[in-house]
């Protein structure tokens, strides 16, 4: 394992991530709810990223993932390093993939990643090796679903610090074809070393009060499948300063470290998590 990682899809990492660390109840999804879903990053190369090129080799990925972006060809993330003494799960082999099913047994027919979660901070799951392990059928099957080498972090305490980074891919024409060949990536990573703040109960009550108010009386605005009004983070701020600016500011000042995009992130995440 390495000691810094990537994650695409955010370059703001807040508690809010690693809250409710749940199972998926349905069988045949065996990836959990929750954490902070990480790869292995090269400082010298860091286009080289298993999960970067799984997109580039999936395009539609990308642009569905981005899809409420004004800019779909920018991508938020961020460079993660982990505390040395940080306690992270190794599953690389048969043995190890047995251990969890008999010590962490979940209802859905596999490991349980919430009991996990309250020993370790995290799991790495070495599909290379696994893959050449003697699993069974079905067990393959299930850990391929993770698609590449993957970090699933529980537990926030063990980052030491994160750099927001931006990953950029150059417009090209994907409407009449195109190849791999056409794809150009380039990654712009910030030097400052941000630190993951604790989050508090005026955060936290903030966060449900906010997302209670909007799922009571303007449920239009987070109507995902259509035409979400939330659709950039300027709108969250206007509306959050709008309809809770004393409880904004009571929140920000007991948090200095914390700023409002961290609030409008954490938001926008737990509403997509609501079944509305």
């Amino acid at each position: 394992m390495r000691n810094k990682y990537l994650t695409v899809g955010t370059d703001i990492i807040s508690p809010i991530l690693f809250k409710d660390i749940a199972d998926n109840k349905n069988i045949d999804n065996i990836k959990p709810n929750g954490g902070l879903w990480l790869t292995e990053f090269n400082e010298d190369m860091p286009i080289c990223n298993v999960w970067i090129w799984f997109l580039v080799s999936h395009i539609n990925i990308w642009f569905y993932k981005n899809f409420r972006k004004k800019d779909i060809f920018n991508t938020p993330c961020s460079v993660v390093k982990l505390k040395e003494d940080s306690n992270i799960f190794i599953l690389d082999t048969k043995s190890s993939l047995d251990y969890l099913f008999i010590n962490y047994p979940s209802l859905n027919g596999w490991f349980s990643s919430e009991a996990l979660s309250y020993d370790f901070d995290g799991i790495f799951i070495d599909l290379n090796h696994l893959k050449n392990d003697n699993l069974s059928d079905d067990e393959l099957n299930k850990i391929s679903s993770f698609a590449v080498n993957t970090l699933l972090l529980f537990n926030y305490s063990c980052i030491e610090y994160y750099q927001p980074a931006k990953l950029r891919l150059e417009p090209f024409d994907f409407e009449f074809g195109f190849s791999e060949e056409d794809i150009n990536l380039s990654m712009e990573i910030s030097s400052e070393k941000k630190h993951v703040y604790i989050i508090d109960t005026l955060y936290d009550n903030l966060i449900s009060k906010i997302c209670d108010y909007i799922v009571n009386y303007c449920p239009s605005y987070i109507n995902f499948s259509n035409n979400n009004k939330f659709n950039s983070i300027e709108v969250i701020i206007d509306f959050i300063k709008e309809n809770f600016s004393k409880d904004l500011d009571a929140v920000l000042s007991n948090t200095p470290e914390l700023h409002i995009d961290d609030l409008c992130d954490s938001v926008l995440r737990k509403l997509e998590k609501k079944d509305i």
